[in-house]
């Protein structure tokens, strides 16, 4: 009796655990593309920059 209850709380234990680096791995995907997002606004931002540059030299 005692050896099953022990058995159960380490699958408990283990179960636990294994969600946990679940909710990590999300968290560490999730900031991943953020960043992809960010880099990816940063770069249209700049496409942007140099479209305005290269107006005003052929308007000037």
């Amino acid at each position: 009796m005692l050896l099953m209850l022990l058995m159960l709380l380490m699958l408990l234990i283990l179960l636990l655990m294994l969600l946990l680096l679940l909710m990590l791995l999300m968290l560490l995907l999730l900031l991943m593309l953020l960043l992809l997002l960010m880099l990816l606004m940063l770069l249209m931002l700049l496409m942007l920059l140099m479209l305005l540059m290269l107006l005003m030299l052929k308007n000037g």
